[in-house]
Protein backbone atom coordinates (compact mmCIF):
# COMPACT_ATOMS: atom_id res chain seq x y z
CA UNK A 1 0.00 0.00 0.00
CA UNK A 2 0.87 3.95 -0.24
CA UNK A 3 2.30 5.10 2.46
CA UNK A 4 -0.01 8.39 3.32
CA UNK A 5 1.60 9.58 6.41
CA UNK A 6 4.44 10.68 4.01
CA UNK A 7 1.67 12.83 2.33
CA UNK A 8 1.76 14.85 5.41
CA UNK A 9 5.49 15.85 5.18
CA UNK A 10 5.78 17.39 2.00
CA UNK A 11 5.51 21.18 2.15
CA UNK A 12 5.58 21.66 -1.34
CA UNK A 13 2.18 19.87 -1.64
CA UNK A 14 0.60 21.68 1.45
CA UNK A 15 -1.83 18.36 2.36
CA UNK A 16 -2.37 20.36 5.74
CA UNK A 17 -3.80 23.05 4.42
CA UNK A 18 -6.68 20.56 3.89
CA UNK A 19 -8.91 19.76 6.65
CA UNK A 20 -7.97 16.20 8.05
CA UNK A 21 -11.59 14.29 9.09
CA UNK A 22 -10.23 10.99 9.61
CA UNK A 23 -6.04 11.17 10.05
CA UNK A 24 -3.65 8.88 8.06
CA UNK A 25 -5.69 5.69 6.96
CA UNK A 26 -7.78 6.00 5.51
CA UNK A 27 -7.15 9.42 3.92
CA UNK A 28 -9.95 11.55 3.96
CA UNK A 29 -9.77 15.39 3.63
CA UNK A 30 -11.84 18.72 3.11
CA UNK A 31 -10.88 21.46 0.77
CA UNK A 32 -10.75 24.65 2.58
CA UNK A 33 -13.28 27.57 2.40
CA UNK A 34 -10.75 29.71 1.56
CA UNK A 35 -9.27 27.16 -1.73
CA UNK A 36 -12.85 27.14 -2.33
CA UNK A 37 -13.29 31.23 -2.56
CA UNK A 38 -10.10 32.32 -4.67
CA UNK A 39 -10.04 29.71 -7.13
CA UNK A 40 -12.42 28.26 -9.83
CA UNK A 41 -10.79 25.57 -10.45
CA UNK A 42 -8.93 23.73 -6.78
CA UNK A 43 -5.13 23.63 -6.90
CA UNK A 44 -4.36 19.58 -7.18
CA UNK A 45 -2.71 20.32 -3.90
CA UNK A 46 -6.50 21.32 -2.08
CA UNK A 47 -8.97 18.91 -4.16
CA UNK A 48 -11.16 16.82 -1.30
CA UNK A 49 -10.15 13.19 -0.55
CA UNK A 50 -12.29 10.67 0.00
CA UNK A 51 -10.67 7.03 0.68
CA UNK A 52 -12.14 3.54 2.20
CA UNK A 53 -8.74 2.47 2.81
CA UNK A 54 -5.37 2.59 2.24
CA UNK A 55 -4.09 3.61 -0.64
CA UNK A 56 -3.05 0.50 -3.16
CA UNK A 57 0.80 1.20 -4.39
CA UNK A 58 0.37 1.52 -8.04
CA UNK A 59 2.89 1.82 -10.66
CA UNK A 60 2.15 3.31 -14.03
CA UNK A 61 4.12 0.82 -16.32
CA UNK A 62 2.61 -2.67 -14.61
CA UNK A 63 -0.51 -1.50 -14.35
CA UNK A 64 -3.52 -3.50 -15.93
CA UNK A 65 -7.12 -2.94 -16.48
CA UNK A 66 -9.01 -6.11 -17.33
CA UNK A 67 -12.16 -5.25 -19.88
CA UNK A 68 -14.75 -7.98 -20.48
CA UNK A 69 -17.87 -8.78 -21.59
CA UNK A 70 -20.46 -11.62 -20.09
CA UNK A 71 -18.60 -15.12 -20.15
CA UNK A 72 -16.08 -14.05 -22.58
CA UNK A 73 -12.32 -13.96 -21.90
CA UNK A 74 -10.94 -10.61 -20.19
CA UNK A 75 -8.80 -8.23 -22.15
CA UNK A 76 -5.74 -6.85 -20.18
CA UNK A 77 -5.31 -2.90 -21.26
CA UNK A 78 -2.02 -0.70 -20.04
CA UNK A 79 -1.95 2.43 -19.54
CA UNK A 80 -0.24 2.76 -22.88
CA UNK A 81 -3.38 1.09 -24.30
CA UNK A 82 -5.28 3.81 -22.65
CA UNK A 83 -3.21 6.72 -23.90
CA UNK A 84 -2.23 5.76 -27.42
CA UNK A 85 -5.28 4.02 -28.65
CA UNK A 86 -8.06 6.58 -28.07
CA UNK A 87 -8.46 10.23 -28.16
CA UNK A 88 -7.69 11.90 -25.41
CA UNK A 89 -10.50 14.56 -24.15
CA UNK A 90 -10.28 17.23 -21.29
CA UNK A 91 -13.74 18.03 -19.23
CA UNK A 92 -14.09 20.18 -16.47
CA UNK A 93 -15.74 18.54 -13.50
CA UNK A 94 -16.93 19.44 -10.04
CA UNK A 95 -16.97 15.92 -7.79
CA UNK A 96 -19.04 16.11 -4.84
CA UNK A 97 -19.64 13.64 -1.86
CA UNK A 98 -22.69 12.67 -0.94
CA UNK A 99 -21.70 13.21 2.74
CA UNK A 100 -20.71 17.14 1.94
CA UNK A 101 -22.35 19.05 4.78
CA UNK A 102 -22.95 15.67 6.85
CA UNK A 103 -21.97 17.12 10.21
CA UNK A 104 -24.81 19.58 9.78
CA UNK A 105 -26.80 16.58 10.39
CA UNK A 106 -25.27 14.94 13.01
CA UNK A 107 -25.73 17.20 15.15
CA UNK A 108 -29.91 16.37 14.66
CA UNK A 109 -28.67 12.52 14.93
CA UNK A 110 -25.29 10.68 14.99
CA UNK A 111 -25.49 9.02 11.40
CA UNK A 112 -23.65 6.15 9.96
CA UNK A 113 -20.72 8.68 8.55
CA UNK A 114 -17.86 11.29 9.88
CA UNK A 115 -18.39 14.46 9.56
CA UNK A 116 -17.97 16.72 6.81
CA UNK A 117 -18.48 20.14 6.21
CA UNK A 118 -19.16 21.69 3.42
CA UNK A 119 -15.75 21.20 1.54
CA UNK A 120 -16.04 18.05 0.74
CA UNK A 121 -16.38 19.14 -2.98
CA UNK A 122 -14.04 21.11 -6.05
CA UNK A 123 -13.64 21.40 -9.15
CA UNK A 124 -10.92 20.36 -11.80
CA UNK A 125 -9.76 19.57 -15.18
CA UNK A 126 -9.75 15.76 -15.94
CA UNK A 127 -8.28 14.10 -19.16
CA UNK A 128 -8.91 10.36 -20.11
CA UNK A 129 -10.26 8.49 -22.84
CA UNK A 130 -14.18 8.24 -23.26
CA UNK A 131 -15.44 4.60 -22.01
CA UNK A 132 -17.36 4.83 -24.74
CA UNK A 133 -14.76 4.70 -27.45
CA UNK A 134 -12.80 1.98 -25.03
CA UNK A 135 -15.96 -0.23 -25.45
CA UNK A 136 -17.16 0.46 -28.91
CA UNK A 137 -13.73 -0.25 -29.73
CA UNK A 138 -14.03 -3.82 -28.50
CA UNK A 139 -17.26 -4.63 -28.78
CA UNK A 140 -20.53 -4.19 -30.72
CA UNK A 141 -23.31 -1.95 -30.26
CA UNK A 142 -25.61 -5.55 -30.03
CA UNK A 143 -23.55 -6.92 -27.88
CA UNK A 144 -23.57 -3.85 -25.56
CA UNK A 145 -27.40 -3.31 -25.87
CA UNK A 146 -27.34 -7.46 -24.47
CA UNK A 147 -25.50 -6.56 -21.05
CA UNK A 148 -27.34 -3.60 -19.75
CA UNK A 149 -24.49 -3.25 -16.82
CA UNK A 150 -21.16 -1.85 -16.74
CA UNK A 151 -19.40 -2.64 -13.56
CA UNK A 152 -16.11 -1.52 -12.26
CA UNK A 153 -13.62 -2.30 -9.43
CA UNK A 154 -10.84 -0.94 -8.02
CA UNK A 155 -7.25 -2.41 -7.01
CA UNK A 156 -7.71 -1.41 -3.16
CA UNK A 157 -8.62 -3.69 -0.39
CA UNK A 158 -11.42 -3.17 1.90
CA UNK A 159 -13.07 -5.03 5.19
CA UNK A 160 -15.88 -5.92 2.59
CA UNK A 161 -13.98 -6.58 -0.79
CA UNK A 162 -12.88 -3.82 -2.91
CA UNK A 163 -15.00 -0.90 -3.86
CA UNK A 164 -16.97 -0.92 -7.47
CA UNK A 165 -19.54 0.39 -8.63
CA UNK A 166 -21.89 0.12 -12.00
CA UNK A 167 -23.75 2.28 -14.36
CA UNK A 168 -25.99 1.64 -17.27
CA UNK A 169 -24.29 0.33 -20.31
CA UNK A 170 -26.83 2.98 -22.23
CA UNK A 171 -24.98 5.61 -20.15
CA UNK A 172 -21.41 4.31 -20.67
CA UNK A 173 -22.11 4.75 -24.59
CA UNK A 174 -24.17 7.98 -23.99
CA UNK A 175 -22.14 10.18 -26.32
CA UNK A 176 -23.72 13.28 -24.15
CA UNK A 177 -22.56 11.06 -20.95
CA UNK A 178 -18.96 12.09 -21.26
CA UNK A 179 -17.33 9.14 -18.94
CA UNK A 180 -14.07 9.04 -18.73
CA UNK A 181 -11.54 6.61 -18.05
CA UNK A 182 -8.97 9.23 -16.34
CA UNK A 183 -5.85 9.25 -16.29
CA UNK A 184 -4.47 13.03 -15.53
CA UNK A 185 -5.77 16.03 -13.27
CA UNK A 186 -5.21 19.33 -13.27
CA UNK A 187 -2.33 19.36 -15.98
CA UNK A 188 -0.79 16.02 -14.28
CA UNK A 189 -0.96 12.48 -13.56
CA UNK A 190 -3.82 11.84 -11.30
CA UNK A 191 -2.13 11.68 -7.47
CA UNK A 192 -1.93 8.36 -4.94
CA UNK A 193 -5.17 9.53 -3.07
CA UNK A 194 -6.96 10.11 -6.38
CA UNK A 195 -6.83 7.18 -7.89
CA UNK A 196 -3.00 7.15 -9.79
CA UNK A 197 -2.65 5.54 -12.37
CA UNK A 198 -6.77 6.13 -13.54
CA UNK A 199 -10.14 6.05 -12.43
CA UNK A 200 -13.46 6.72 -13.21
CA UNK A 201 -14.94 10.11 -13.98
CA UNK A 202 -18.54 10.50 -14.05
CA UNK A 203 -19.66 14.12 -14.47
CA UNK A 204 -22.92 15.49 -12.56
CA UNK A 205 -22.70 12.54 -10.33
CA UNK A 206 -21.75 11.44 -7.06
CA UNK A 207 -18.03 11.17 -6.34
CA UNK A 208 -19.32 8.15 -4.73
CA UNK A 209 -20.27 6.74 -8.18
CA UNK A 210 -16.77 6.51 -9.42
CA UNK A 211 -14.14 3.99 -9.26
CA UNK A 212 -10.69 5.12 -8.12
CA UNK A 213 -7.37 2.74 -9.07
CA UNK A 214 -9.58 0.83 -11.43
CA UNK A 215 -8.56 -2.36 -11.98
CA UNK A 216 -11.61 -3.98 -13.81
CA UNK A 217 -14.39 -3.01 -16.35
CA UNK A 218 -16.88 -5.97 -17.10
CA UNK A 219 -19.86 -5.56 -19.14
CA UNK A 220 -22.80 -7.30 -17.72
CA UNK A 221 -26.16 -8.68 -17.74
CA UNK A 222 -26.42 -8.51 -14.22
CA UNK A 223 -26.29 -5.45 -12.13
CA UNK A 224 -22.80 -5.97 -9.31
CA UNK A 225 -23.51 -6.93 -6.14
CA UNK A 226 -20.40 -4.83 -4.96
CA UNK A 227 -21.05 -3.99 -1.35
CA UNK A 228 -20.19 -0.91 -1.25
CA UNK A 229 -22.41 0.14 -4.31
CA UNK A 230 -24.96 -1.70 -2.65
CA UNK A 231 -25.23 -0.44 0.69
CA UNK A 232 -23.19 2.94 0.20
CA UNK A 233 -24.83 6.29 -1.38
CA UNK A 234 -28.16 5.56 -0.39
CA UNK A 235 -30.62 7.99 0.64
CA UNK A 236 -32.38 5.38 3.09
CA UNK A 237 -36.09 7.13 4.26
CA UNK A 238 -35.55 7.96 8.04
CA UNK A 239 -39.38 6.55 9.28
CA UNK A 240 -38.39 2.87 7.55
CA UNK A 241 -34.67 2.86 8.21
CA UNK A 242 -32.83 4.46 11.02
CA UNK A 243 -30.08 1.96 12.15
CA UNK A 244 -27.77 -0.83 10.09
CA UNK A 245 -30.16 -3.79 11.20
CA UNK A 246 -32.97 -2.25 9.15
CA UNK A 247 -30.57 -1.43 6.13
CA UNK A 248 -29.92 -4.67 5.37
CA UNK A 249 -33.30 -5.96 6.35
CA UNK A 250 -34.48 -3.37 3.53
CA UNK A 251 -31.75 -4.51 1.06
CA UNK A 252 -32.55 -8.40 1.72
CA UNK A 253 -36.32 -7.79 1.39
CA UNK A 254 -35.84 -6.06 -2.14
CA UNK A 255 -33.60 -9.00 -3.60
CA UNK A 256 -30.15 -7.11 -2.64
CA UNK A 257 -31.37 -4.38 -4.99
CA UNK A 258 -30.99 -1.03 -3.53
CA UNK A 259 -34.13 1.52 -4.53
CA UNK A 260 -32.58 4.38 -2.96
CA UNK A 261 -28.96 4.59 -4.53
CA UNK A 262 -27.55 8.03 -5.23
CA UNK A 263 -26.81 8.45 -8.91
CA UNK A 264 -26.70 12.08 -9.84
CA UNK A 265 -25.84 15.10 -6.91
CA UNK A 266 -28.69 17.35 -6.09
CA UNK A 267 -28.91 21.04 -6.17
CA UNK A 268 -26.96 22.83 -3.40
CA UNK A 269 -25.68 26.01 -2.19
CA UNK A 270 -23.45 27.72 0.55
CA UNK A 271 -22.47 30.69 2.10
CA UNK A 272 -18.15 30.86 2.70
CA UNK A 273 -17.80 34.27 2.90
CA UNK A 274 -17.88 35.97 6.00
CA UNK A 275 -16.35 33.12 7.49
CA UNK A 276 -16.76 30.83 10.44
CA UNK A 277 -15.84 33.20 13.53
CA UNK A 278 -15.72 35.96 11.38
CA UNK A 279 -15.90 39.63 13.79
CA UNK A 280 -17.00 42.65 11.47
CA UNK A 281 -16.86 45.85 12.69
CA UNK A 282 -20.09 47.94 12.77
CA UNK A 283 -18.52 51.45 12.36
CA UNK A 284 -20.05 53.15 9.24
CA UNK A 285 -23.44 51.84 8.65
CA UNK A 286 -23.30 53.17 5.21
CA UNK A 287 -20.75 50.60 4.24
CA UNK A 288 -21.65 47.61 2.45
CA UNK A 289 -19.97 44.17 2.69
CA UNK A 290 -19.81 41.40 -0.19
CA UNK A 291 -21.45 37.94 0.82
CA UNK A 292 -19.89 34.63 -1.37
CA UNK A 293 -20.04 31.27 -1.92
CA UNK A 294 -20.78 28.48 -4.10
CA UNK A 295 -23.44 26.78 -5.55
CA UNK A 296 -23.68 23.09 -7.56
CA UNK A 297 -26.02 20.84 -9.41
CA UNK A 298 -25.97 17.55 -10.41
CA UNK A 299 -26.80 16.34 -13.67
CA UNK A 300 -24.89 18.86 -16.27
CA UNK A 301 -28.30 21.38 -14.88
CA UNK A 302 -27.23 24.84 -15.15
CA UNK A 303 -27.96 26.71 -11.53
CA UNK A 304 -30.37 29.54 -12.91
CA UNK A 305 -30.04 32.00 -9.67
CA UNK A 306 -29.03 32.30 -6.25
CA UNK A 307 -30.79 34.00 -3.14
CA UNK A 308 -30.09 35.22 -0.31
CA UNK A 309 -32.11 36.22 2.55
CA UNK A 310 -32.16 37.98 5.56
CA UNK A 311 -35.75 37.97 6.86
CA UNK A 312 -35.88 33.77 7.27
CA UNK A 313 -37.61 33.66 3.39
CA UNK A 314 -39.60 36.35 3.74
CA UNK A 315 -37.84 38.40 0.96
CA UNK A 316 -35.37 37.41 -1.25
CA UNK A 317 -32.63 39.17 -2.71
CA UNK A 318 -30.68 37.84 -6.02
CA UNK A 319 -26.92 37.34 -6.34
CA UNK A 320 -24.49 37.66 -9.02
CA UNK A 321 -23.87 34.56 -10.36
CA UNK A 322 -21.19 33.31 -12.40
CA UNK A 323 -18.99 30.59 -13.78
CA UNK A 324 -15.73 29.91 -14.71
CA UNK A 325 -14.39 32.69 -16.73
CA UNK A 326 -14.26 31.15 -20.94
CA UNK A 327 -16.40 28.41 -19.31
CA UNK A 328 -18.17 26.27 -22.06
CA UNK A 329 -20.99 23.62 -21.29
CA UNK A 330 -20.12 20.20 -22.65
CA UNK A 331 -22.38 20.01 -25.88
CA UNK A 332 -24.01 23.57 -25.40
CA UNK A 333 -26.12 22.59 -21.92
CA UNK A 334 -24.29 20.74 -19.47
CA UNK A 335 -23.07 22.38 -16.72
CA UNK A 336 -20.60 19.95 -14.46
CA UNK A 337 -18.67 22.49 -12.75
CA UNK A 338 -20.30 24.74 -9.77
CA UNK A 339 -20.78 28.36 -10.10
CA UNK A 340 -19.66 31.23 -7.57
CA UNK A 341 -22.11 33.78 -6.13
CA UNK A 342 -21.59 37.19 -4.77
CA UNK A 343 -23.84 39.89 -3.38
CA UNK A 344 -22.92 43.26 -1.45
CA UNK A 345 -25.63 44.10 1.53
CA UNK A 346 -25.76 47.21 3.73
CA UNK A 347 -23.96 47.49 7.54
CA UNK A 348 -27.16 48.41 8.26
CA UNK A 349 -29.18 45.23 6.85
CA UNK A 350 -26.68 43.30 9.14
CA UNK A 351 -27.74 45.18 12.09
CA UNK A 352 -30.71 44.69 11.10
CA UNK A 353 -30.97 40.77 11.83
CA UNK A 354 -29.78 37.87 13.26
CA UNK A 355 -29.78 35.38 10.12
CA UNK A 356 -28.74 35.32 6.53
CA UNK A 357 -29.96 32.42 4.64
CA UNK A 358 -28.57 31.15 0.90
CA UNK A 359 -30.72 29.18 -1.73
CA UNK A 360 -30.30 28.36 -5.20
CA UNK A 361 -32.86 27.61 -8.02
CA UNK A 362 -31.95 25.12 -10.96
CA UNK A 363 -32.34 25.48 -14.43
CA UNK A 364 -35.80 23.34 -14.06
CA UNK A 365 -36.97 25.37 -11.54
CA UNK A 366 -36.24 23.16 -8.44
CA UNK A 367 -34.73 24.64 -5.98
CA UNK A 368 -33.79 23.75 -1.97
CA UNK A 369 -35.91 22.59 0.61
CA UNK A 370 -35.89 24.84 3.70
CA UNK A 371 -34.79 22.20 6.56
CA UNK A 372 -32.65 19.65 6.96
CA UNK A 373 -33.87 15.88 6.54
CA UNK A 374 -31.64 13.22 8.53
CA UNK A 375 -31.11 10.28 7.15
CA UNK A 376 -29.25 6.79 7.97
CA UNK A 377 -25.85 7.35 6.31
CA UNK A 378 -25.82 11.50 6.70
CA UNK A 379 -25.96 12.04 3.00
CA UNK A 380 -27.47 14.54 0.52
CA UNK A 381 -28.12 16.94 2.90
CA UNK A 382 -28.56 20.43 0.86
CA UNK A 383 -30.73 22.89 3.02
CA UNK A 384 -31.06 26.23 3.29
CA UNK A 385 -27.51 26.87 4.28
CA UNK A 386 -27.84 29.36 7.43
CA UNK A 387 -24.93 31.91 8.55
CA UNK A 388 -25.96 33.21 12.51
CA UNK A 389 -24.76 36.94 13.39
CA UNK A 390 -24.74 37.13 17.11
CA UNK A 391 -24.21 40.99 18.56
CA UNK A 392 -20.77 40.54 20.19
CA UNK A 393 -21.21 44.09 21.89
CA UNK A 394 -22.50 47.74 20.19
CA UNK A 395 -20.26 48.19 16.95
CA UNK A 396 -19.16 44.58 16.91
CA UNK A 397 -21.22 41.72 14.72
CA UNK A 398 -19.88 37.66 15.14
CA UNK A 399 -21.08 35.49 12.07
CA UNK A 400 -21.30 31.88 12.96
CA UNK A 401 -21.65 29.05 10.27
CA UNK A 402 -23.80 25.77 11.71
CA UNK A 403 -20.49 23.97 11.97
CA UNK A 404 -16.88 24.50 12.75
CA UNK A 405 -15.07 23.94 9.69
CA UNK A 406 -11.67 22.96 11.58
CA UNK A 407 -9.69 22.44 14.87
CA UNK A 408 -9.27 25.18 16.92
CA UNK A 409 -12.45 27.43 15.78
CA UNK A 410 -15.51 28.24 17.71
CA UNK A 411 -18.30 26.10 18.12
CA UNK A 412 -20.93 26.44 14.93
CA UNK A 413 -24.65 27.49 15.89
CA UNK A 414 -26.09 23.73 15.54
CA UNK A 415 -23.05 22.56 18.47
CA UNK A 416 -22.74 21.98 21.57
CA UNK A 417 -20.01 21.74 23.67
CA UNK A 418 -19.33 18.21 24.98
CA UNK A 419 -19.84 16.70 28.52
CA UNK A 420 -16.95 15.59 29.49
CA UNK A 421 -17.76 14.43 32.84
CA UNK A 422 -21.48 13.26 33.92
CA UNK A 423 -22.12 13.53 38.20
CA UNK A 424 -24.42 10.24 38.37
CA UNK A 425 -26.77 11.87 40.80
CA UNK A 426 -27.10 14.84 38.68
CA UNK A 427 -29.56 14.34 35.29
CA UNK A 428 -28.28 15.16 31.77
CA UNK A 429 -28.23 18.13 29.64
CA UNK A 430 -31.35 18.79 27.22
CA UNK A 431 -31.61 21.48 25.51
CA UNK A 432 -34.77 23.61 23.86
CA UNK A 433 -35.82 23.19 20.34
CA UNK A 434 -33.99 26.88 19.92
CA UNK A 435 -30.77 26.34 21.96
Amino acid sequence: FFDTSSLFLLPALKYMERISRTGHSPLNLETPAEALLQSDYTPNSLVFCRCHGQIPALTWEAHRVELSLGSQPGLQLSMLDLTQKFPSVSISVTLSCTGNRRKELNQLRRSNGFDWGPGAISTAVYRGARLRDVLLHYFSEEELAQHPFVCFDSADHLTQGTYGTSIPSALAVDPHADVLLAYEMGGERLRPEHGFPVRTILPGFAAGRTTKWLRSIHVAKEDTTNHYHVHDNAVYPPGEVSNTAQMSALISRVGGRNPHTVYEMNLTSVILQPTHGERLVLDDLSKEIELRGYAYDGGGRRVDRVEVSLDNGETWLSAEVNYPKDYTPMHGIKYYVMCKWKLKVGLWQVLSTKEMVVRAWNASMNTQPEHLTWNLLGIMNNAWYRVRILRVDARTALFLHPVAFAAGQPLGWMEHPKVRFQEPHVPPVTYGWKE
